[in-house]
């Protein structure tokens, strides 16, 4: 799973990763279910769902962005740790 090491390794801003893991999810799912709760990558999507990613934030005000970064804060606070242990899982799961 290069996205999970991607995660781990910050290759990718934790917000970015994440959204591109539920996108796998999702493929993965709709071709065979996967018996691991990753549900932890759709929590964290859902308390960061109104909050600009990516190239998107080029349209934001500055000062705005300024002043969201504390709920990316929370949210990193809440999730990363739980990310990054189920990111490690991945990777073990699908290198065997």
């Amino acid at each position: 799973m290069s996205n999970a090491k991607a995660i781990i390794s910050n290759q990718v801003a934790l917000p970015l990763g994440v959204q591109k893991m539920n996108k796998i999810i999702t493929w993965i799912n709709d071709i065979e279910p996967l018996k691991e709760d990753l549900s932890v990558f759709r929590d964290y999507d859902i308390n960061t769902d109104d909050l600009p990613l990516g190239t998107e934030r080029f349209n934001w005000n500055i000062e705005k962005l300024i002043e969201i970064e504390s709920e990316f804060d929370q949210a990193n606070l809440l999730f990363k740790a739980d990310i990054l242990w189920k990111c490690k899982s991945l990777i073990a799961s699908f290198s065997k």
